[in-house]
């Protein structure tokens, strides 16, 4: 993946007026759908960036992973069988609990 180069000082910024959202929303109208679009973040963008749950994982004796703690409600709900878990870091923190993240 190639990095985003991006050129210096402020040419290709947006304008105050290109961001201000009642000018927006004049432009687009009708053509405006509020079920697919916002003019703010979602609050699960922010809390979650790229979809990213943090959980806390134990290595049992058996090598097994088991979740340490109460899953969150929208967790339980996931089919689990079409994750993988991949390790944001390979070492073992305090208490034998790893940190990792699930991705679809």
């Amino acid at each position: 993946v190639l990095g985003l180069v991006e050129p210096e000082g402020n040419l290709y910024d947006p304008k105050p007026s290109d961001l201000d959202v009642y000018n927006l929303r004049r432009i687009l109208g009708s053509s405006f759908d509020s079920e697919v679009m916002s003019t703010q973040q979602p609050t699960a963008a922010r809390l979650h960036p790229n979809g990213t749950v943090k959980l806390s994982i134990k290595k049992t004796r058996s090598g097994h992973l088991v979740p340490v703690g109460i899953p969150p409600r929208h967790i339980k709900r996931l089919h689990l069988h079409t994750m993988k878990l991949i390790f944001l870091k390979e070492r073992v923190l305090t208490g034998g609990i790893m940190q990792g993240r699930i991705t679809i």
